[in-house]
């Protein structure tokens, strides 16, 4: 597990193992596993996001074949048409992959390469996260939806100074902007779904949370889960955790998904790191709009029209009592010189 302050980077906390030693094998910053439906977010939502799409935007949810590779929901159910934010929130496949399908593979690799993520094989599997990637690198990276799209590179050491005081070594902070605030405020509300009502309930809090799950399969039956993860974050941190074996066999199995373990970790390791702290919750940034269902546009749109024809309406009335008081007005003073004739 690691954890980042997605602000400045640094790196506040980390667990490189159960049995970690010092200069060992730190599996939070250099092993590179599968981050299966925690990848979705990255290389097809947010892109999706970035090409303007809408959370509410229908999305085919149906068993399909592209070209040999045919990926499948977990519970094998398909459900014809979902709107993206449903998808996000129960982690289904086939829309996913339909998804990148759409807004075109070399536009997803793109934007995780922004993200961090090099090496990607140009293939659809990636929107189910076929890739390789480290928890530091999961926690950065959602750390830009936390940081209004700013990636900041990620650090440990802050400053080296010498016994007389000189500073010979100080961070600079290294920010890139990789999505656009508007994006990363949805994909914060899209993922808040997730912990409210999706996958990853587990992972609740006090203060505010979005995040994903992720969990990857051997083809063996029985217990056949390779990684395990769950990758979210607060208004203050951003944190990735993975269970898993370095070399799956039949002593070392398992079968908890990301929504199980990985999440509850998350949660009550995150309690402990916010403890006495003040419960925040993510704000909009400014010059930022919600994206609402058509529905809700719809009849936000209608109730525009209605205020502005009454406006208009009012404010003819206004010009038209102007105009007669004006009138007879005229009226009056042409009857007056009248009069003095």
């Amino acid at each position: 597990m690691i954890i980042l302050n997605h602000d400045t980077g640094a790196i506040v906390a980390i667990s490189g193992g159960r049995e970690y030693v010092r200069k060992g094998y730190n599996r939070a910053t250099q092993a590179k596993r599968q981050p299966g439906s925690s990848f979705k977010p990255i290389a097809v939502y947010a892109t999706a996001l970035e090409q303007g799409w809408s959370p509410y935007d229908d999305i085919q949810d149906q068993l399909i074949n592209y070209n040999g590779y045919q990926p499948r929901n977990y519970d094998g159910v398909y459900r014809g048409k979902v709107q993206m934010k449903e998808a996000v929130e129960w982690s289904y496949n086939a829309p996913a992959v339909w998804l990148l399908h759409e807004i075109g593979i070399d536009h997803g690799i793109e934007l995780a390469q922004k993200f961090g993520f090099h090496d990607l094989d140009r293939e659809l599997g990636i929107a189910l996260g076929s890739v390789k990637a480290s928890p530091l690198q999961m926690a950065s990276a959602f750390g830009a939806f936390a940081n209004d799209g700013v990636l900041v590179k990620p650090y440990v050491i802050e400053k080296i100074v010498t016994p007389s005081g000189e500073s010979i070594v100080e961070v600079q902070k290294d920010e890139t902007q990789v999505v656009s605030a508007q994006t990363a405020w949805a994909m914060t509300t899209l993922l808040q779904g997730v912990i409210q009502n999706g996958t990853g309930k587990q992972a609740q809090l006090t203060h505010d949370v979005a995040g994903k799950t992720g969990t990857t399969q051997s083809s063996e039956r029985g217990k056949n889960v390779r990684d395990a993860w769950f990758v979210g974050y607060t208004p203050q941190y951003s944190a990735a955790v993975w269970i898993g074996f370095d070399q799956m066999d039949a002593e070392h199995r398992m079968e908890s998904s990301g929504g199980n373990h990985p999440a509850k970790i998350f949660r009550y390791v995150m309690d402990k790191m916010l403890e006495g702290e003040e419960v925040l919750h993510f704000s909009k940034p400014e010059g930022v709009h919600n994206l609402l269902p058509k529905s809700k546009k719809k009849n936000e749109k209608a109730e525009q029209k209605e205020k502005k024809g009454k406006k208009d309406q009012k404010d003819s009335k206004k010009k038209k009592d102007r105009e007669d008081k004006k009138n007879k007005k005229n009226k009056k003073e042409k009857q007056d010189r009248k009069r003095e004739n």
